[in-house]
């Protein structure tokens, strides 16, 4: 969502073999909006531009699993497309 200037990016049903099960309502990460709104959204731009940054090697597979698209909090469309982001599709 973008919300006052902000895009907002929610985890919700994260899973990890070190960390378990991470995720909800309040694992939220924020970072200014260049953007007034998300019309022009595409999962592609996500995944092109998420990275692992820290301790690639013990990361096995970094994938986008699920997309809910929501206007004035109702959900409008999902997608269940699965998108690697790590390693890279070459």
């Amino acid at each position: 969502s973008i919300e006052n200037g902000k895009f907002k990016v929610r985890v919700r049903y994260g899973t990890s073999s070190t960390w378990g099960n991470f995720g909800g309502e309040s694992f939220v990460v924020d970072c200014p909006a260049r953007m007034p709104n998300l019309a022009t959204y595409s999962p592609t731009v996500s995944t092109t531009k998420s990275r692992v940054a820290f301790a690639a090697h013990r990361v096995e597979h970094f994938v986008m699993k699920r997309i809910r698209y929501y206007q004035n909090g109702d959900l409008v469309q999902f997608d269940p497309t699965d998108r690697q982001v790590y390693p890279p599709q070459e």
